[in-house]
């Protein structure tokens, strides 16, 4: 009986959680604090409802690993999320054809 009752309990959690995506795609701000506090266990929910409203869910889940991965006001996503500039430089690929032949031999 009490097996029962935990292979239950599972499911009325993921009605849950899909009653707080809807909410969250609706605009609801309590639900989308509700799913961070899920952390990495609302991802899959999540991806699972991308069809719904993928520009949010995606920002969302972006949101939840980088959580998961770095404190939050961690430096490295700081380091991460700043713009490079990476200047350009000029190939000439017909220039170097011949010694890349050559070393295939």
């Amino acid at each position: 009986m009490l097996l029962i009752a935990l292979l239950q309990a599972p499911a009325a959690q993921d009605v849950h959680i899909e009653d707080r995506i809807a909410a969250y795609l609706k605009g609801d701000d309590a639900a989308r604090t509700e799913l961070l506090k899920l952390g990495v266990f609302a991802i899959r929910p999540l991806q699972k409802a991308r069809d719904k409203g993928a520009q949010k869910i995606d920002a969302l889940v972006l949101e939840l690993k980088k959580a998961a991965m770095h404190p939050k006001d961690s430096e490295v996503w700081r380091k991460i999320e700043s713009k490079v500039t990476v200047p350009e430089t000029p190939v000439r690929l017909l220039a170097q054809l011949p010694q890349l032949v050559s070393r295939k031999k």
